[in-house]
C-alpha cells in the first residue's frame, strides 16, 4: 500500500480510505483535544486585585478604589458595578477606566481597570465589600477592604510658603444635595509679607483649590473687593492655567493661581483687604441605584456656591526717623537716572531734562524728586509718563519726568546734581542716588531795543541837538488842551484798561488755583470721553470695555464730589452721593454698574457682545440722569 496509488486505483482508495479518514478522524480529535485546554485555559488565565488610594482619610476625603484585570485574554465584563460599602458614599455609579496592552519578547499581556471613588462620612472603621466575578465560565473573588476615617483637620490650621494662609469660607445653601463638602473646593492665599513699611510693596497669591470630581462653571466676583487703605494693582495670570496636584493637610487638591495683586499701604496701622469672593456653580454627583444611569455619565446636579477667601491682614509700620529731605515718598528696589539733552544752548531756546525711576516698587504713585535750580532758567512743571509691567511675581516699571527749562540770560551755568532718594525694602534704610552737575552755555544776546533816529527825529537815549534858527513865537488860537474832557479820557483810558486786565489775570489765577471748580468743569467731558471709548472697545477686549465704562461712571462721580476715585469704597460711595441728597435706587443702580463692571474684568470668559451692549446703554442713561441732577 502506497498513499501515492490512492489517486489512480479507485479499489485501492476503497479499500484504504477509511483508514485515511479514519485517520483523520483522529487527527482532529487530538487537534480538539489539544486546543480546548489551551482556549479554557487562556479564558482561565486572567486575575483581579482590588486596590485603595489611600488606606486612612479624613472626613470629606474622597478613597478610590481599583479593580486591576490582567492577563493574555481578559474576560468580558458587562454591568460590572461598585461593591457596597458601609461608611462611606459612592460618588460615582459609572467607573473610570483605563487600559494597557504591552508585548514582551512575543507574549502579550494586557490590562483593564475600573475605578471608583468613595468619600468617608463618619469618624470610625469603613469597609467596602468584597466582589464576586464571573466571566467566561470562571469565578474569582476579591476581599473586602478596610479604611480607617479620622476626623478631618482645618483647611486653614496649615501654612503654605512662608507667608502663612487662612483658607476661606463656602456658603453651600441649605438645599444642597449631601454630597458637596466645604472641603471640595475653597479659596486660599500667599501674602509675600505680613509686616510692611509705609508704601511698600505686598503682593497677594489668591490660589483655588478643588477636589477631584468637583467641576466649577459660570464663575464671575460676588462682591466688591475693597482695600481700603491701600493703593492697588492687579498682575497678570494665566487666563487658562493648568491645575496642579498638591497635598494639603493630607487631602490631594486640584490647584491654580486665581489672581495676583500688588497692594502698597498707604498710611501705618493695621489695615486689612476684604475676602475676595467668587460666586460660581459647582457639579455635586449624586447616588442613585440604577443600572442604567452608568450608560449616561455620572449623575448629579450643578449648585450656586460663593467661595470667599480670607481677610489679609498688614500690619504697616512708618518710615523710619529722621526722613531725608530729599525723600519724596519712592519706596522699593529702585535705580535712578538724568540727563539733558544737550549743553550748549542760544538765549530763549528750550532744553530737556529727563529724570527716570525704575525698578519695583510704588512707581505708580510716587513724585518727582525736588529741583533747585538758578534763577536765570525758567522751569516747566513736567511731562510724566509710566510704564507698569505687570506680568512678573510683583510689579515693576518705569516712570519718567520730562522738565522744559528756557535760559534767559547768557553765561556759562550749571544745572546742580539732582538727588533722589528712596527707601530700601531690601536693606531697609534710605539711599540716595546722585546726578549731575550738568554744566550748560547760554549764548546770544536776549532780545532789547536797538537806538535808532530817522532824519529829523530825535534820537534814541541820546540829547537833542540846540535848535539855531530863530522862528517868532506866536500864540496858539485853539482851545488849551487841559481844558478838553477828551484828553483826560484818553489819558485814564490806559489805567482803566490796565484795572481791567488785573481782573482778568487774578481770576484767571483763582481759577487755575481752584482745583474742584476745575474738577466740576471738567467732570462732563471727561466722562463723555470715556463713554466713548468704551463704546469703541465693545467689539474688542471685554476687559479693557469694563474697565474703561468704570472709569467713565466713577471718574465722573469723583470730578463732581471732588474727591478720589481709587480705593473709594461702595460704603464710602454710598454716604457721599447720599450727602448730595441723591435718591436710594440712583444709588444702587451706581453701585449695581460697578459690579457687574469688576465682575466683568475678572470673569474667566468675558460675557458676550449683547450683555456688554445693554451695559453700555444703561450706563450712559446713568450719567445722563447724573448730570442732570448735578446742574439742578
Amino acid at each position: 500500500m502506497k498513499f501515492k496509488s490512492l489517486t489512480s486505483e479507485p479499489v485501492v482508495w476503497r479499500k484504504i480510505g477509511d483508514r485515511h479518514l479514519l485517520g483523520w478522524h483522529w487527527a482532529w480529535g487530538l487537534a480538539l483535544l489539544t486546543l480546548l485546554p489551551r482556549s479554557a485555559a487562556a479564558q482561565a488565565d486572567w486575575t483581579v486585585e482590588a486596590t485603595i488610594s489611600s488606606p486612612v482619610i479624613q472626613v470629606g476625603e474622597g478613597v478610590q478604589y481599583t479593580l486591576s484585570f490582567s492577563g493574555q485574554r481578559l474576560p468580558t465584563l458587562d454591568g460590572l458595578r461598585p461593591p457596597d460599602a458601609n461608611g462611606l458614599v459612592l460618588l460615582q455609579q459609572r467607573p473610570n477606566t483605563s487600559q494597557q496592552v504591552s508585548i514582551v519578547n512575543g507574549s502579550i499581556s494586557r490590562s483593564l481597570s475600573y475605578s471608583w471613588t468613595y468619600r468617608g462620612q463618619t469618624a470610625g472603621t469603613a469597609r467596602i465589600d468584597g466582589l464576586t466575578i464571573r466571566a467566561g465560565g470562571v469565578t474569582r473573588s476579591v476581599q473586602p477592604i478596610n479604611i480607617e476615617v479620622v476626623d478631618r483637620v482645618n483647611p486653614g490650621s496649615g501654612t503654605i510658603g512662608s507667608g502663612g494662609v487662612n483658607s476661606g469660607a463656602v456658603t453651600i445653601p441649605s438645599d444642597a444635595p449631601s454630597g458637596l463638602s466645604r472641603t471640595d473646593a475653597f479659596i486660599d492665599l500667599e501674602q509675600s509679607r505680613r509686616t510692611a513699611a509705609l508704601y511698600e510693596q505686598v503682593v497677594i497669591d489668591y490660589y483655588l483649590y478643588f477636589r477631584d470630581g468637583i467641576q466649577l462653571r459660570q464663575s464671575r466676583l460676588a462682591d466688591s473687593w475693597d482695600a481700603e487703605g491701600f493703593w492697588r494693582e492687579d498682575l497678570d495670570v494665566d487666563s487658562r492655567p493648568i491645575p496642579e496636584r498638591v497635598v494639603r493637610n493630607g487631602l490631594r487638591y486640584n490647584r491654580l493661581l486665581l489672581k495676583r495683586a500688588a497692594i502698597f499701604p498707604t498710611r501705618a496701622g493695621r489695615l486689612s483687604v476684604d475676602s475676595l469672593k467668587i460666586g460660581t456653580q459647582a457639579f455635586v454627583p449624586v447616588r442613585t441605584t440604577d443600572p442604567f444611569s452608568s450608560f449616561f455619565g455620572p449623575r448629579g446636579e450643578y449648585v450656586d456656591v460663593v467661595i470667599g477667601s480670607p481677610a489679609v491682614n498688614l500690619t504697616v509700620n512708618p518710615l523710619p526717623s529722621p526722613v531725608p529731605p530729599s525723600f519724596s515718598g519712592a519706596v522699593g528696589q529702585l535705580a535712578f537716572e538724568a540727563q539733558i539733552d544737550r549743553s550748549l544752548v542760544e538765549v530763549g531756546d528750550g532744553l530737556t531734562l529727563t529724570l527716570t525711576v525704575r525698578g519695583a516698587g510704588n512707581i505708580a504713585v510716587m513724585d518727582a524728586p525736588e529741583l533747585s535750580f538758578p534763577g536765570v532758567f525758567e522751569v516747566y512743571e513736567p511731562e510724566v509718563e509710566s510704564s507698569l509691567n505687570r506680568s512678573g511675581a510683583m510689579l515693576t516699571g518705569v516712570k519718567t519726568f520730562t522738565y522744559l527749562i528756557v535760559p534767559r540770560s547768557n553765561g556759562d551755568y550749571e544745572l546742580p546734581a539732582i538727588d533722589f532718594t528712596f527707601f530700601n525694602t531690601r536693606s531697609r534704610q534710605y539711599e540716595t542716588i546722585s546726578r549731575g552737575p550738568f554744566p550748560v552755555r547760554v549764548e546770544g544776546e536776549a532780545d532789547q531795543l536797538v537806538g535808532a533816529m530817522s532824519a529829523g527825529a530825535f534820537p534814541v537815549d541820546d540829547v537833542a541837538p540846540v535848535v539855531s534858527d530863530a522862528s517868532p513865537w506866536a500864540p496858539i488860537r485853539s482851545s488849551q488842551p487841559h481844558r478838553s474832557a477828551l484828553v483826560y479820557l484818553l489819558l485814564g483810558l490806559p489805567f482803566v484798561l490796565w484795572g481791567v486786565l488785573a481782573v482778568l489775570l487774578d481770576r484767571l489765577d483763582l481759577r487755575s488755583a481752584d482745583v474742584e471748580g476745575t474738577r466740576r468743569r471738567r467732570a462732563h467731558p471727561l466722562a463723555l470721553k470715556a463713554l466713548e471709548q468704551s463704546a469703541a472697545q465693545l467689539d474688542g477686549d471685554g476687559k479693557g470695555f469694563y474697565q474703561t465704562l468704570e472709569h467713565a461712571v466713577l471718574g465722573f462721580i469723583g470730578n463732581r464730589l471732588n474727591v478720589s476715585e481709587r480705593g473709594l469704597t461702595r460704603l464710602e460711595l454710598r454716604r457721599l452721593l447720599s450727602a448730595q441728597h441723591v435718591d436710594d435706587a440712583t444709588i444702587d443702580q451706581i453701585v449695581e454698574i460697578l459690579d457687574v463692571c469688576d465682575a466683568g474684568r475678572y470673569a474667566p470668559v468675558p460675557p458676550d457682545q449683547s450683555v456688554r451692549r445693554d451695559l453700555y446703554d444703561q450706563s450712559s442713561a446713568l450719567l445722563t440722569h447724573l448730570m442732570q441732577w448735578f446742574k439742578a
